[in-house]
């Protein structure tokens, strides 16, 4: 695909989770590296707060968007499913790709915490998925993702990809040393001890409920929660009954480098969440040499492989069984030498140099 040119269209700044301005950043860096021509541009997704931003902003008026829809571009790349809504934009000028991360606000049952907000936000998403129907590809970063998408959108499936998310180069693994150097440079002083580490949002699907019993568990009393992002009232209300807030470290806002040497200075990550698109910090914690236990949520089974411990949700023991797993990764030596193995070794499948190329193959197809 030499000497053609790529437009990648992320979210305005602030309208989507750190994870989606990282991956679009990540996807035109490494797209540049690969040789292609790529320019970047930012875009609303379909609410009033992001739309009156964006007029603000006069986004349209952004040099790659009016070059986009003059026709000097050869694939428009929409970094979101929140932004499928402007394919229209685009269409008859350049061939469109739409990437997919999930659809869970229509499929997981009590993915919002209320009635009013799953009323709203399902309105205005609804017409940013209506868009998927007419791109000229959809990347789904997962089989699950891909699977609930194509039921819920009634897509064909010849239009729909699995490409994974790929893993940015600033995630490796750090000697601990080296690690809580770089964290002490960022004003993160972690406390001795285990330290299990939880890294996202505070939304229903996290399932952080969930992880704050699993943390009152007697095994894991001598254990710090290290959080990479806050905690609702609610989550620290029960913290504080479940006696876990004393235990309980934030470190919010932090660099990829930073966060990168927490997963290096950690012992392991726990994700409980109740489904996930992709999971992208099981991939950051296995690239940096950390094991990783994973709820049976989504995609979490589906991207940790056979490299982490995947612990069901259903059941009454569910609590306990997370906790035993982190106890072992925590305290048992030769099988957390195993996992980080298996997770270094499972990690190399998100690398750019292999992902890279499946995503410029599916800009190909869509020019033929």
């Amino acid at each position: 695909m030499a000497g053609q040119r790529v437009l990648v269209v992320g979210p305005l700044e602030g309208r989507r989770w750190r994870s989606i301005t990282g991956l679009s950043s990540t996807l035109a860096d490494e797209l540049a590296r690969s040789g292609l021509e790529v320019s970047t541009a930012a875009a609303p997704w379909w609410n009033p707060p992001s739309m009156l931003d964006g007029a603000r902003a006069r986004w349209w008026r952004q040099p790659g968007i009016e070059d986009a829809r003059a026709g000097g571009f050869d694939v428009v790349h929409l970094t979101d499913h929140a932004l499928g809504h402007h394919s229209a934009g685009f269409a008859g000028k350049a061939r469109v790709v739409v990437t997919c991360n999930d659809v869970m606000p229509f499929t997981l049952p009590g993915y919002h915490r209320t009635v009013r907000e799953r009323v709203v936000k399902q309105a205005f998403l609804r017409r940013s998925l209506a868009g998927l129907r007419r791109t000229d590809q959809v990347i789904a970063v997962s089989e699950f993702t891909a699977r609930e998408a194509i039921e819920l959108l009634d897509l064909p499936p010849r239009l729909v990809t699995v490409v994974p998310n790929m893993v940015r180069r600033a995630f490796r693994p750090m000697e601990r040393p080296e690690a809580e150097k770089v964290l002490a440079a960022a004003g993160v002083v972690l406390p001795i001890g285990p330290r299990v580490l939880s890294v996202g949002h505070a939304g229903p699907y996290k399932n952080l409920e969930f992880l704050i019993r699993v943390m009152a568990q007697p095994g894991l009393r001598e254990a710090t929660l290290v959080r990479v992002g806050r905690l609702t009232e609610h989550q620290r209300a029960l913290a504080t009954d479940q006696r876990v807030a004393e235990r309980i470290m934030y470190a919010a806002g932090v660099s990829d480098e930073a966060l990168a040497a927490l997963y290096s200075a950690s012992d392991v990550l726990a994700q409980p969440s109740r489904a996930e698109g992709f999971g992208m910090p099981v991939v950051e914690a296995m690239t940096c040499g950390l094991p990783v236990v994973v709820s049976d949520g989504g995609a979490l089974p589906e991207v940790a492989g056979d490299a982490a411990i995947v612990v069901p949700l259903g059941g009454n023991m569910a609590v306990e069984r997370f906790a035993e797993a982190l106890e072992a990764l925590l305290f048992d030596s030769a099988v957390r030498r195993s996992y980080c193995q298996q997770g270094l070794a499972r990690a190399s499948l998100f690398r750019p140099e292999l992902v890279v190329p499946r995503i410029v193959s599916i800009y190909e197809d869509a020019n033929r």
